[in-house]
């Protein structure tokens, strides 16, 4: 659930800072900005199509905990690249940014849907998604009172290294944690102890 929640905040992050991004990306054509974020999605979302084909092996190679990990690593680095420089490079790498949820969705599903009682799987996985969509509010919030209103290099850039910050505190947690999570995998959520 927590892993979840934090991949929720910071995967949403690259998707509502991209068009200013690449906005900032010197476009003489104020018309081309909409034009190059269309076709950027429709490629981005081409990448993240392939890579979720591939992500069951991929957790079968690597194990669920590193697929998860590198999920998470992956949003951590595109963000950071993002807050550090504005570049062509860095706009073709956001090509990558609906990738981690990709390479986590299925493997996600594989591990925790069967643990789940099919009475209570459909609450479960709302409440997940509405404390996600909750989480990635406030952080908005948040980010409403720190950044400015100019739509300019310095406030973005700004914007973009305070989640940064907060995606590598939840990244090192996650590394820390994930021993004492796979610990407590067998128990089935939402299923009564026997007694």
């Amino acid at each position: 659930m927590v892993f979840v929640i934090f991949m929720t905040v910071i995967n949403h992050i690259p998707y509502e800072f991209y068009q200013p991004y690449i906005g900032l990306l010197h476009f003489q054509d104020l018309m081309a900005t909409p034009v190059v974020t269309g076709f950027h999605t429709a490629i981005t979302l081409m990448v993240a199509s392939w890579i979720a084909g591939y992500s069951i092996r991929l957790r079968d190679v690597i194990g669920l905990p590193g697929a998860l990990l590198l999920a998470a690593g992956l949003q951590t680095l595109i963000i950071g690249l993002m807050a550090l420089y504005i570049h062509l490079f860095v706009a073709f790498f956001l090509l990558l940014r609906s990738s981690p949820r990709a390479l986590m969705a299925a493997p996600l599903n594989a591990a925790v849907v069967p643990r789940l009682e099919a009475a209570h799987r459909a609450t479960y996985l709302s409440i997940q998604s509405l404390l996600g969509r909750l989480a990635f509010s406030g952080a908005l919030m948040t980010l409403s009172v720190y950044a400015g209103q100019d739509t300019n290099w310095a406030v973005l850039s700004h914007t973009l290294t305070l989640c940064v910050g907060f995606a590598l505190v939840g990244f090192v947690m996650l590394i820390l944690t994930v021993r004492f999570v796979l610990g407590d995998s067998a128990q089935v959520v939402g299923q009564k102890d026997s007694v």
